[in-house]
Parts: structure tokens; C-alpha cells; sequence
């Protein structure tokens, strides 16, 4: 038998249906019999992957909470470990040692969380004399840390502006115990940030200059990339913090916009002569190397000098740069323009372009591993392993907890996986914040590794000794081996299965999925009617895929794969993926590396022979060269159109039904209406019958059309179309079902987009080929094009294991799917017969605790499947996102700050004008922006394969139906926009907001506008304009303004949200260390202002300081201040 068989087995079909009446019989009878782990057939934890290698507990007798980094102490045999919420301690590097010693605290002001914390301890060259230590981390006010080590801040991933958020670069100096000094804490940069993400981090002093390197992220803002002149982001500072200053350094000319570099004008470091910028108008001098995204980590090679970045990746590859000793300062790393090995920088840009020496791709199944967040490491200079990885890089991905080694001196470079380091188990509501984190190095240069955890976090090290980090039991190496079919061929489940199906299934390339579950007998499942369900422990889950693999028969189907995912003792899951064998016979376990497949399809589509010949006498003749599938065609004609035709024709006669497809590699523009097309035509007279999918030049101002003649002589018709996109190579596809053509366009070959249909009388035996005509007596047009074989490739992703729990993770409660809104559906149950509700059948064989009455399941909420027309769009818009994307886009999982969970109300999901992390190069865009495709990232990113995509795992197609679904729903929603106040701004509380609601229905009108303040209610209008006033006082602090419209058809929008900081109207006083009065002052940036001093209060009052606020805190020296007293006083205007 072959891997493509025709399918008609009830078990594999099944399909929610509706409602059920209760009273018919129930479609499970008895509980299936089964233990855990299938009786023990799986174990009971993923087996160790093949490695000679193992990663041990360096410090068995101490834990931590989400260690960060370790760091040698000069002169000593201790270690600097630090943590991400701002604590940091001193232990002994010994692997009995039991006690660790604080030493610094910043837990008040140190904001944990995604990219934020602590990052960096480095101790100054000459530690042992001056005792100083230097310390970047992510600075707020302190008592305005916002949520916790297990928490995610609200608001996330914006940081709130009365917090003052900063990138903070402190000294701190010990005292003879090893302690900070009290009030030691000396800031030498404070850079203003806005998000928790992109904070950089990696530090080290030069060796050999003694300068401090330091690499800085970009905050997550497109607008601090490959710019120089603003603040300090996106790249490597370079600054010398002893200020020697000569012909060695000098004081910075320029401050960032945003950020403090000077304390009481004096500055708090110099920048070396020879940084690569210095001198040029404008520029901060700081920077030495830039174009970097988020360079967690940075190190320094002592034996070969050259400087290791590793810059956690967006949407293609993770990267790991390197500075060589010789190579010319300033170097321009690319991001954002270009990602991973794309080549150089062209055009007009600053420094010297320099691509990655390895460049790590986010999906499996390349020649080097996948990663998604690298973490950086170390070239390993140590004694203990320099046998078998002396020389090499070593770094891991953090969201996999894999370790590499790193060879770039072999091209292409080479990466040897050598471990899968152990995740902690303590309450992380984070992604990935159980995994690695770091490297560190000891003064024997050995290497360690930071992995954190809220109540675990441990600190290892690589040990040669083979065996890896998992259980002994390996899984079955063959599906049959797992015995969950009791019959291959008819592909028969076990009788410890129970077969289950969902109301909105997750997109996969358009397989055909069938899925199982087995529960162990004593045990029971958690019911919730909304929410995540819970499972105990052993529980298996079974996902078999089948490829339809002929377009022209849906039920010839090929056998792909079929996916486990067993629940685990400690709560969380693991997976497993069984390849299927050509013949049927069996499937076999894939390793821990996914794997890329080119399935063939067969189209139907080719073209055989061919014959050429001019139809309707062209004044200048065609011809046409043939190479295999490729043509050549050279076209005169004045036209395919009106009531007579004069073109060159390619064609075969063709019998019955068909599904021809080319690709349309150029047309030259002869005239802007040249055209090439695949035509099928009742006869070779110039006047016949025909249908045609035609395509234009790029730049004739059309894109694609279907045209038609319906009788011979009479007037050809046309159905214009504006497709996606004008560049070439376009596919193009016309389709045959009796009478009806039907045509279509691609920019891929994989994912169609129909044209037009029309219904033309051909009779069966019609000439099908390729049509070409220059739309003009003179001159010719050529077009090249390439015939589609009966073949198309489809690629399939098999994921690997770690993939698997990308999806599965514990936010998402680890099993997916099983849950009351998407199992409350009818479905086949083969083992009695009967079709029943799913959630009824389970709690007839008592497989709940806190089971539902059995009245009241009908009335649980149920999800929509995309084509299901007879739900709302909102619904069905809502119950993809809950199937598609809500185990990623949750609390505590992805870093986009909406929520897909359908459970949430939509104005609370942040989907509607919801801020988004990426806006891939189109300004303005939102989650979804209501009639505005252009600016709705939902849309534009579902709708695209590669970059950027979503979701981003295991898809290769798109799903056109969802497309459309989405861009319905995007289209029908009322719009809203609120003026008035501007986000991310401030205003005093003084100030009085005028309001204004700009709301527009796309059908029916609008009802009401109402508005909100941090979740409240405190107005609405009922009439345009939609106005409110708040009038001062307004309260301190920071508000959340937005705007909610209803239209006459129930719809409802949210405007995007305004965050405004509520400053109060105060000036403070303080003095320096000079003794002089310092008046400090926050004011909204643009506001003017005027600050005036009296000795007796008497008029008039004296200038002292005038000018326009940049939002930033103001400091205001009044160094003529008498001895006795003198009285200050501010002016805002308004």
C-alpha cells in the first residue's frame, strides 16, 4: 500500500456537529480501562537525548531566585552571583558550600522581568585597591517596582513613566567585609526607557586598555536603531570610567536627548580618544559599535582577543557577532535592516556593515540547530574540558535550554550540541523563565551556567561523562511499539483511547487531523466550564496528520505523522513525533531535531505538448522555444477583447475537467495593457468562445483580470481584479468544473486567490494553453513563463520535541484543546455507534471532578470553527485567535501584550487598537485597526508565509479561510479615535482634558461613545462630536485614557490607549555637594516655563532660570544663593 490511500473510515472524520437532545442514548458506556504513561508503554519523563555530555549542580547545597550571571572576585576564590530582581551576593567557589552572603540590595528599584533586571556585575581592574564594582540594571524610582518574581507587571510590556524607568550604570564601592558601602552608589548613565524589553547587558572591562564595554538594547523601538545622535541604544558603549582623560580621553561634548551622562555638570566618565565617532557633529561619542537588537550578552576572549555578541533575534535568526582585534572601529552589526546572514549593508549608512559570524535560523530542520533567544557565552579557555571544547564558543538557547559549542573556524562554522540543561520547577508565570539565563566564568576561567527559577534557580556546570540531563526509559522507537493502534493498516485505535474532536481547530497546512486521549482509569480530569482544564499525571494525547495529496480528490490522503504529548509527574508535559513510512507499515520516532519534508501533490495541472500558432492574423508573428517546462513566447496582437482576437496561443487539446497552473517569470510592457494567461477556447477562430485568468506588467496599472466570451462573435467580458501585488514571478491557475472556470492568482504557488468565475459553454474537448497578445500592432511583447508539473512540493514541518512545549507550556495549562469551549460538540463515537455531546459522553463515565450538571452542558459557551457561517464573525474571529494563537498570546507567555484567551471579554483583550511589539515596518499599526487591513498586524501577519509570520511555528501555508474571515470581521467594526491627549505624554494636574471621540460605524450607526479612565467609566456622549471634559485637579500619577464605541448592530471598539502621567505643579529643593541650592522639577514636555527666586517675598521676583521642558527631570543650580535663606517660585505657562 502506498503512503497515498483513499480514506473512509468513520474514526478518522471526526467532525463536531450541533446539538444533542439528552435523552439518546450516551456515546461511552464504560470507562476505558488504561494506567498511567499507556500502562506504562511511555515513560514517565522524556528520555535523555544522545550526548556525551551532562550538566551538574555546581553548587548543591544553595538555590536562588532567577540567578543572572556569576562573576570572579579578584584576588579571592569567591564568586559574585547576582539575581534578576537586583540582589547580589558573594559565595565561595566550592561545591560544598551552603551559605551565601548579600552584599548589595536593589530589590526597591531594580524592575525584574522579560529583559529587565539586573544584568551585569563587573569588577574594576584594580578591584583589590578601590573595592569598585560596576552594576547595570533596569533603575525605577525606588517603591515603584511594579509586579514581582512571579508576576508579570501590568501594563507589560510598557514600564510606567512616573516610575522614571532606566537603563542605569552605577558604581558601587565594598568595604573590607565585602559589603556595599551604604549611599556608594555613583551613576554614571541614566538612560530613559519605556518597555522591560531589549535592555542589553553585556559587560566587561578590556584587559588591555582598561575601558569599559557595554552593550545596550533598543528598548523595542524601531526609532533607536541605527541612530547615534539621541540616546544611548542599540549597540556597544565604549567610555573610560576612570576619566584619565590627555591624550587618552576626553569629556563627552553631548548628553543622550533622553538620559543622564553628568552629575552636577561635572561629567561621570570620559570617552577614549580613538572611539570611532568622536568628533563628528552631533553624535554621542560613546557608541563603538551599533546596529544590534537585544545584545544580551557580550564577552572577551583573553587568548584571541576577539569580542563575542550574541543578539537575540526577531523574526528569522539568532546571531552571534564578533569584533576581531584588527577589525576597524565601528562597526554596524545591521538590525534593523537587515537579519541574520542576509549580507551587507547597501546604500547610505553609518560605520562599517558587518553580517554575523553564525547566524542561528528560528525553524528546524537547517543546517545548524534551531534556536529562538540566544544566550551568550564564552570561548572556553579553562583546564578541566579543554580536551574536548578548548577554543570553542559556548552558548545555549533560552528557550529550549540547549548548550552548544561553537566552531567559526571551519566554514561554514559548525555547532555541536552538548546538553539539555534541567528546568527549575518553582512558580514561573513568565516564558521561558525556568531556563538558562547566563554564563559566568571562574578565575580558572571554568565555565558555569545561570538558569533561573523563582524558588530553584541553581547555578551548573558541563560535565564530559555522557549519559545527558533525563530519564533512562526510552520511548517506544516505533509507533506500533506504543500500541496505541491496534491495527496499522485500518489505522484502528486501542480500546484505551477515547477518540475526541474540537468546535475550531488549529490551522496545520490543511491536514486533516484525528485525536485521541487517555485518561488513566483512577484518576480524573479537572472540569472547568471556562478556562483550561487539568489532567492527571500520565495522561496520554494522541494527534494523527494526514495531507490531502491530490487537488483534484480531497479524499486522497497521505500519512504524515503522528504526535504524542504525555503529562508529566512535575506538571508539565513532553512530546514525541512519529514519522510515517512510504509503505504505511509503521511510523518511526523522530529525534530531538524537527525536520523539514517537500511533500509532492499532484495538481492535475500539466501542460504536455504544446503547438504554437498566431490566432486573428497579428500584423507582426509570434513564436514560441520550448525547454522542458519553460517557454519562451514572442506575441504580436492588438488585443484579446471586443468581438475578435489577435494573439499567439500555446495550446493542447484538453478533455473534461482540468486544473492548469504556470508561473509568469516577466512580460515586457509592449503596452501597459500587454497580457499573458491561461485560456481555454472552443475553437482557433479569432471570434470563439473562451475563459482567461490574465496577468499584466507591473507597471500598467492593472494586476490581474478574468475575461470571457460566452458566445462566438459576441463582445468578450471581464472581471477586474486587484491582486496581492504587481512584482513578478506571479503563478497563475485556471480551473475547469463543467461550464465553470474558475481563475486565480498566487505569489507563491502554494496559497491561491481567486480572480473570477464565470460559466462559458466549451464543449468537452477544448484547447487549453498559454495566451499572449502585446495590446498593440507594434511592437512585440515577450513573456517567459514556466509550466507547473502534475507535482507541486508542499513543505511539512515535523516539530521536534522542544517544539513541542513552545505551544504546550504550562500558561497555556499543557494540554490544548481539551476544554469545555472546544469539546462541547457532537461526535461519532465508534465504540457504541452513537453520536453524543463529548463533554456529556465523558461525565456519563464519571471522567470529571466537579462535574456539570448534565442539563446544563448544552448551554456552555462552544467555539466557532472559521467557516461555520452561521456564527457571528466575532465570534468566529475570536474562537480562531483562542485556537490559534491564546497558548502563546496569554499572561505570563508571549511578549505581545494582547490576550487571545476567548474567555476575556473582547474590549479587555487589548486585540482592538492594542499597542503591538512589531510593527514590521508599517508605522501606525495596531493588533487590529477596525477597517484598516493595512494597519491591522492580525491580519497582515496571519496573512504571510515567512518572516513575520504567525503563527510563527510549523506553518508553511496560509489559511485563506481565516484570511478572509478576519479581514470581514476587521472591515464590519465601528471605529474610534480619541483626541485631545497624546500617549506616552504627560500633563499637569492642573490642566483640564478636553476630550474628543472620532467614531465611524461600517454599517448602521453609531449609538454611543463612551470613556474610561484606568478601567472606570466617567462619561459618555450619545452625539457627535463625542466630546468630555475632565476638569482639573485631576489625581496624580498614571492614567489609561481610552474610548469605547457601540454601533446599531450590537459592535463595539475600543480606541487605542492614551497613557498619560499626571505630574503635579511642584518645585523641590535639595543642595550639592557644593552647598548650592538644587531645585528639581518635572514639567510636560513643551510646556514653557519660567523659575524666579526672592530674599523677602517682596515684588518684583527675579529670573533665574527660563525654557521649554523636555518632559525629563529638570535640575536648576542657583549658585548665587546667599548663606541666610531665598524663596523660589515656577511658572508654567500654559
Amino acid at each position: 500500500m502506498s503512503r497515498s490511500t483513499t480514506h473512509a473510515l468513520a474514526a478518522l472524520a471526526l467532525i463536531c456537529t450541533g446539538g444533542t437532545a439528552l435523552a439518546q442514548p450516551y456515546g461511552l458506556t464504560d470507562l476505558p480501562l488504561v494506567g498511567p504513561y499507556l500502562d506504562s508503554v511511555l515513560p514517565p519523563v522524556p528520555p535523555a537525548e544522545p550526548t556525551n555530555w551532562s550538566a551538574v549542580n555546581a553548587f548543591p547545597l544553595l538555590t536562588f531566585q532567577n540567578p543572572m550571571g556569576l562573576q570572579a572576585v579578584p584576588g579571592t576564590n569567591q564568586l559574585f552571583v547576582w539575581e534578576r530582581e537586583g540582589r547580589v551576593y558573594l559565595i565561595e567557589n566550592a561545591p560544598g558550600t551552603s551559605t551565601k552572603k548579600l552584599i548589595l540590595n536593589l530589590g526597591d528599584r531594580c524592575q525584574g522581568w522579560d529583559d529587565s533586571g539586573l544584568f551585569a556585575v563587573v569588577p574594576h581592574p584594580q578591584f583589590q585597591t578601590n573595592r569598585q564594582i560596576f552594576v547595570y540594571y533596569t533603575y525605577v524610582t525606588p517603591g515603584m517596582v511594579t509586579g514581582s518574581a512571579t508576576a508579570r507587571p501590568p501594563g507589560q510590556p510598557l514600564l510606567p513613566a512616573s516610575s522614571d524607568p532606566r537603563n542605569r550604570l552605577s558604581r558601587f564601592t565594598l568595604d573590607e567585609n565585602g559589603v556595599t558601602i551604604p549611599g556608594s552608589e555613583f551613576v554614571l548613565i541614566n538612560q530613559t526607557i519605556t518597555k522591560t524589553y531589549h535592555k542589553g547587558g553585556g559587560m566587561f572591562f578590556h584587559p588591555v586598555n582598561g575601558l569599559l564595554y557595554l552593550t545596550v538594547g533598543d528598548d523595542e523601538a524601531v526609532v533607536n536603531d541605527q541612530v547615534i545622535n539621541r540616546d544611548l541604544a542599540s549597540g556597544i558603549l565604549r567610555i573610560d570610567v576612570d576619566k584619565r582623560g590627555g591624550s587618552f580621553s576626553h569629556a563627552p561634548p553631548r548628553q543622550p536627548t533622553n538620559g543622564v551622562t553628568f552629575t552636577n555638570g561635572v561629567p561621570n566618565y570620559f570617552i577614549p580618544n580613538d572611539n570611532p565617532f568622536v568628533g563628528q557633529a552631533g553624535v554621542l561619542e560613546e557608541f563603538y559599535s551599533l546596529g544590534l537588537r537585544s545584545p544580551h550578552r557580550m564577552t572577551f576572549d583573553p587568548v584571541s582577543h576577539r569580542i563575542h555578541i550574541a543578539d537575540v533575534g526577531h523574526g528569522t535568526a539568532e546571531e552571534i557577532n564578533v569584533i576581531e582585534p584588527g577589525d576597524p572601529a565601528g562597526l554596524n552589526f545591521q538590525w534593523p535592516i537587515k537579519e541574520g546572514n542576509a549580507g551587507e549593508l547597501t546604500g547610505s549608512f553609518t560605520g562599517v556593515s558587518r553580517s554575523p559570524v553564525i547566524s542561528f535560523p528560528h525553524i528546524a530542520g537547517q543546517a545548524l540547530p534551531q534556536m529562538k533567544c540566544i544566550i551568550g557565552g564564552y570561548v572556553y579557555r579553562g583546564a578541566v574540558l579543554q580536551a574536548q571544547i578548548g577554543g570553542k564558543y559556548i552558548c545555549a538557547d533560552n528557550k529550549n535550554a540547549t548548550v552548544y559549542a561553537i566552531d567559526d573556524s571551519t566554514n561554514p562554522p559548525t555547532a555541536t550540541y552538548l546538553v539539555t540543561l534541567p528546568r527549575s520547577t518553582g512558580p514561573n508565570s513568565g516564558d521561558k523563565y525556568d531556563s538558562i539565563s547566563s554564563f559566568g566564568v571562574d578565575a580558572d576561567n571554568e565555565l558555569y551556567m545561570t538558569v533561573l527559577g523563582f524558588t530553584d534557580g541553581r547555578i551548573y556546570k558541563l560535565q564530559a561523562t555522557g549519559g545527558g540531563n533525563g530519564g533512562s526509559m526510552p520511548l517506544p522507537p516505533t509507533l506500533s511499539g506504543t500500541g496505541i493502534f491496534s491495527n496499522l493498516a485500518t489505522l484502528t485505535p486501542n480500546t484505551k483511547l477515547i477518540p475526541y474532536s474540537i468546535n475550531a481547530p488549529f490551522w496545520s497546512d490543511g491536514a486533516v487531523k484525528s485525536r485521541w486521549a487517555a485518561i488513566p482509569d483512577t484518576e480524573k480530569v479537572g472540569f472547568t466550564p471556562t478556562g483550561e482544564w487539568t489532567f492527571p499525571t500520565g495522561s496520554v494525547f494522541v494527534k494523527h496528520f494526514e495531507l490531502p495529496s491530490d487537488d483534484t480528490n480531497a479524499s486522497i490522503r497521505r500519512r504524515l505523522e503522528t504526535r504524542l504529548i504525555v503529562k508529566m509527574a512535575s506538571g508539565g508535559v513532553y512530546g514525541a513525533t512519529y514519522r510515517w513510512r512510504e509503505d504505511n507499515s509503521d511510523a518511526d520516532l523522530l529525534t530531538s531535531a524537527g525536520l523539514i519534508e517537500n511533500i509532492p501533490i499532484s495538481t492535475g495541472a500539466s501542460l504536455g505538448p504544446l503547438t504554437s500558432q498566431d490566432i486573428g492574423n497579428p500584423a507582426l508573428s509570434g513564436s514560441m522555444t520550448r525547454t522542458g517546462d519553460d517557454l519562451v513566447i514572442t506575441a504580436g496582437g492588438t488585443d484579446i477583447s471586443g468581438t475578435t482576437d489577435q494573439f499567439r496561443f500555446s495550446h493542447q487539446q484538453r478533455t473534461g475537467d482540468f486544473d492548469v497552473r504556470m508561473r509568469v517569470n516577466s512580460l515586457s510592457q509592449a503596452h501597459k495593457l500587454s497580457k499573458v494567461g491561461l485560456m481555454a477556447r472552443a475553437t482557433l477562430a479569432a471570434n470563439s468562445r473562451f475563459a482567461h485568468a490574465v496577468t499584466y506588467p507591473p507597471d500598467g496599472g492593472r494586476a490581474y483580470n478574468m475575461e470571457f466570451r460566452t458566445t462566438n462573435g459576441g463582445s468578450a467580458g471581464s472581471i477586474p481584479f486587484v491582486g496581492p501585488g504587481t512584482a513578478f514571478p506571479r503563478w497563475m491557475r485556471l480551473r475547469r468544473e463543467g461550464d465553470d472556470f474558475i481563475s486565480f492568482t498566487s505569489l507563491d504557488g502554494i496559497n491561491w486567490t481567486e480572480i473570477g468565475r464565470r460559466t462559458v459553454d466549451l464543449p468537452d474537448t477544448a484547447y487549453v494553453g498559454v495566451a499572449v497578445t502585446a495590446h498593440t500592432a507594434s511592437p512585440t511583447t515577450t513573456a517567459s513563463v514556466h509550466l507547473e508539473s502534475d507535482t507541486r512540493p508542499q513543505s511539512w514541518y515535523y516539530p521536534s520535541r522542544n517544539d513541542c512545549v513552545l505551544c504546550h507550556n504550562p500558561q497555556a495549562g499543557d494540554v490544548l484543546g481539551l476544554k469545555t469551549r472546544q469539546l462541547n460538540c457532537n461526535q461519532l463515537f465508534p465504540g457504541t455507534g452513537v453520536m453524543d455531546n463529548q463533554i456529556r459522553a465523558w461525565n456519563h463515565v464519571g471522567l470529571f471532578n466537579n462535574a456539570p450538571p448534565e442539563a446544563a452542558i448544552e448551554s456552555m459557551d462552544k467555539l466557532a470553527a472559521v467557516t461555520d457561517t452561521t456564527a457571528s464573525l466575532e465570534k468566529r474571529a475570536r474562537s480562531y485567535l483562542d485556537s490559534n494563537c491564546s497558548h502563546c498570546h496569554r499572561p505570563g507567555v508571549a511578549q505581545a501584550s494582547w490576550d487571545a484567551r476567548y474567555d476575556v471579554p473582547l474590549l479587555q483583550q487589548g486585540i482592538i487598537n492594542g499597542r503591538i511589539g512589531n510593527d514590521v515596518g508599517i508605522t501606525g499599526s495596531r493588533v487590529v485597526a477596525p477597517q484598516d487591513l493595512v494597519h491591522s498586524m492580525l491580519h497582515s501577519r496571519i496573512n504571510r508565509v515567512g518572516q513575520d509570520q504567525m503563527p510563527p511555528l510549523g506553518r508553511n501555508r496560509i489559511d485563506t479561510d481565516a484570511v478572509e474571515m478576519l479581514a470581514a470581521w476587521i472591515n464590519s467594526l465601528p471605529s474610534i479615535s480619541v483626541s485631545g491627549a497624546t500617549d506616552g505624554t504627560a500633563v499637569l494636574s492642573s490642566d483640564n482634558l478636553n476630550l474628543t471621540g472620532t467614531a465611524a460605524a461600517a454599517s448602521g450607526t453609531i449609538v454611543r461613545v463612551e470613556f474610561w479612565d484606568n478601567g472606570v467609566k466617567i462619561g459618555e456622549s450619545t452625539e457627535a462630536p463625542y466630546s468630555l471634559t475632565l476638569p482639573g485637579p485631576l489625581a496624580f500619577g498614571e492614567h489609561q485614557i481610552t474610548a469605547v464605541v457601540y454601533d446599531s448592530q450590537g459592535r463595539a471598539s475600543s480606541s487605542g490607549p492614551i497613557a498619560l502621567n499626571v505630574l503635579p505643579l511642584k518645585l523641590s529643593l535639595s543642595f550639592n555637594d557644593l552647598g548650592e541650592p538644587l531645585l528639581q522639577t518635572q514639567i510636560p514636555s513643551g510646556r514653557n516655563y519660567v523659575i524666579e527666586y526672592s530674599d523677602d517675598l517682596s515684588l518684583p521676583w527675579s529670573h533665574l532660570e527660563n525654557g521649554t521642558a523636555n518632559g525629563q527631570m529638570l535640575d536648576v543650580r542657583d549658585p548665587s544663593a546667599p548663606a541666610t535663606h531665598r524663596f523660589y517660585r515656577l511658572r508654567v505657562l500654559p
